[in-house]
C-alpha cells in the first residue's frame, strides 16, 4: 500500500491534533517478530526525477509484498533538503515512523539528522536509511545511519576502462563534472583519473566543476577545445554536465567524432544514444536499490537481524539503448 505523507506545518498556529493525526495515521507498532500489524515506512523524495521514479518502483512493489505501508513525501519548490527538512520536523512533533527513507540524502538533510541524533530526538530502533550515498560523514555512521548506494570510484574506473577500450589506449581526455566538495563525484574522477593513468599513451588535458549547470559545462567544454583541440575524449561526471557537453558537441557539430561517456541517462541523453552520438553511459540501479532496502528492514522487523551499515548495489556499463529495457 502506497500512500502520500501529509503536508508538513507550514505556519507555527497550526493545530498541533490535526499535524498529530495525520502523521499518526496507520500508527507506529514498535513491535518486530510475529506483530500482525503493517510496518510504516515513510519515504522523503527530493522530486520527479528519473533516479526517484525508479527507486519508488523498487519500493513499491517490493512493499506490496510484505505488510510494510510506503508513505511518500514529494517536496516542492526549488531546494528539496528544505521540504524534507520540514517533514523531519513535523515527525520530531508528532512521531516518526517505524522507518525511515531519504532519496537521496542531500548533506543538509544528513546534518539535520545527525543534530536530532545528537540531542536524543531520534528513536535509537528507528531506522534511517540515506539512500543515494556511497559516502557519510563520521558522524552520520556513529549515529548507525544506513548507506545505501554504488562504488562511485568504481564506476570512474569502468569509465576509464571504456574510454581507453574506445580509444585503443591513445588520446586526451577531458572531464566535466559538478563540485569540488561532492563526495560522489569526487570518487568517479578519482576512478576515471586513476584508470586512465594506467594507459601510458592516455592523458588526462583537463578537469571542471560546472556546478550542475549544463549552461557552464558547455562554455567550459567549448572553451577546453580552444586550448586542446586534439581531445578524443569526454567523461561527464554528472547528468547536468553531460547535457551541457552533449549540447556544445552538437552545436559545433563535433557530434560523432568524439568519444563521449557520461554519468546517467536522461531522456536527452538517451536519445543522444539512439542517435550513436552517446558511446556509453555509467549507470545506477534505483530500483534494485529500493528493493535491497525493503529486504533489509524486512529481516530486520520479522527476523529481528540487524540491518548492514552499507548497501552496495549495482552499477551497469550501456553502450546499447536496448539494454535500457533489460
Amino acid at each position: 500500500m502506497v500512500r502520500p505523507l501529509p503536508d508538513p506545518p507550514l505556519k507555527p498556529f497550526l493545530p498541533a491534533f490535526l499535524l498529530l493525526c495525520l502523521l499518526l495515521f496507520g500508527g507506529c507498532t514498535g513491535q518486530r517478530r510475529g506483530d500482525p500489524e503493517p510496518i510504516r515506512l515513510a519515504a522523503l523524495l527530493s522530486g520527479n526525477s528519473s533516479f526517484d521514479r525508479e527507486l519508488m518502483k523498487g519500493l513499491s512493489f517490493a512493499s506490496a509484498e510484505s505488510a510494510f505501508i510506503l508513505e511518500t513525501a514529494t517536496p516542492e519548490g526549488a531546494v528539496p533538503a528544505d521540504s524534507q527538512i520540514a517533514f523531519l520536523r513535523a515527525f520530531r512533533e508528532a512521531g516518526f515512523p517505524d522507518a525511515l527513507i531519504v532519496i537521496p540524502a542531500s548533506a543538509p538533510v544528513v546534518e539535520y539528522l545527525i543534530r536530532l541524533s545528537d540531542a536524543g530526538e531520534l528513536p535509537t530502533d528507528l531506522p534511517v536509511m540515506l539512500i543515494g550515498r556511497h559516502f557519510l560523514p563520521a558522524e552520520a555512521r556513529d549515529a548507525g545511519f544506513i548507506q545505501i548506494g554504488s562504488d562511485h570510484e568504481l564506476a570512474g574506473r569502468i569509465a576509464a576502462g571504456c574510454v581507453a577500450g574506445l580509444l585503443e589506449n591513445s588520446g586526451d581526455v577531458y572531464a566535466s563534472t559538478s563540485f569540488p566538495d561532492d563526495l560522489e563525484q569526487e570518487s568517479r574522477i578519482r576512478g576515471f583519473y586513476s584508470g586512465i593513468s594506467g594507459h601510458p599513451g592516455m592523458r588526462m588535458v583537463g578537469i571542471d566543476y560546472a556546478f550542475e549547470s549544463p549552461e557552464k559545462a558547455f562554455f567550459q567544454t567549448l572553451s577546453i577545445f580552444q586550448v586542446h583541440p586534439k581531445i578524443s575524449a569526454i567523461f561527464a561526471v554528472g547528468e547536468a554536465e553531460a547535457l551541457g557537453v552533449y549540447r556544445m558537441l552538437r552545436e559545433t557539430g563535433l557530434l560523432g567524432t568524439i568519444t563521449f561517456v557520461s554519468w546517467g541517462l536522461v531522456p536527452e541523453l538517451e536519445d543522444a544514444m539512439i542517435r550513436g552520438y552517446l558511446d556509453a553511459a555509467v549507470v545506477e540501479d534505483p530500483a534494485a536499490m529500493g528493493a535491497s532496502a525493503i529486504e533489509a528492514l524486512k529481516r530486520y522487523f520479522y527476523e529481528e537481524i540487524d540491518v548492514p551499515e552499507r548497501i552496495s548495489t549495482e552499477i551497469r556499463l550501456i553502450t546499447d539503448y536496448r539494454e535500457l529495457k533489460r
